[in-house]
């Protein structure tokens, strides 16, 4: 009689916690991005994006661009810009854009020591600010 009790129990037992589980916490989808982080694309500081009409220097057809300064270069955007020299180089009006006095200034002659190894290619977001050097000082405030 013992024996059929245990055996009742063992059963009984068994089936009650085969059918009762655990609180677990409830599982989690975790998304992983792939790529690379956000980052602009070119080294130019980061300012504030201001919507722009089409500029009145904006060339009828597009063109690809081989500065006097870098023949063996291409390039499809207006500006390029030159990170240790703080300067720019508009491709539409064919002048530099330099930092003299604390004033931006633009200027047909290339300022001493630009290494066009260093260019870097604006986005076509940038081509229709006429005064994109004047954002370098909002983004160092």
């Amino acid at each position: 009689m013992k024996r059929l009790l245990s055996i009742i129990l063992l059963v009984f037992g068994t089936m009650f916690f085969s059918q009762t589980t655990l609180a677990q916490p409830p599982k989690k989808t975790v998304v992983v991005k792939k790529g690379k982080p956000h980052h602009h694309p070119h080294h130019h500081p980061h300012y504030k994006k201001h919507p722009h009409k089409p500029s009145a220097y904006r060339p009828a057809k597009v063109a690809v661009y081989s500065p006097s300064w870098a023949p063996h270069k291409k390039y499809n955007r207006r500006w390029v810009y030159f990170p240790n020299k703080r300067c720019y180089w508009d491709n539409w009006r064919k002048v530099y854009v330099v930092r003299v006095n604390n004033q931006w200034e633009t200027t047909t002659q290339k300022p001493a020591d630009l290494d066009p190894e260093e260019a870097v290619e604006l986005t076509e977001v940038d081509d229709d600010d006429d005064e994109l050097y004047n954002h370098e000082e909002e983004s160092m405030e």
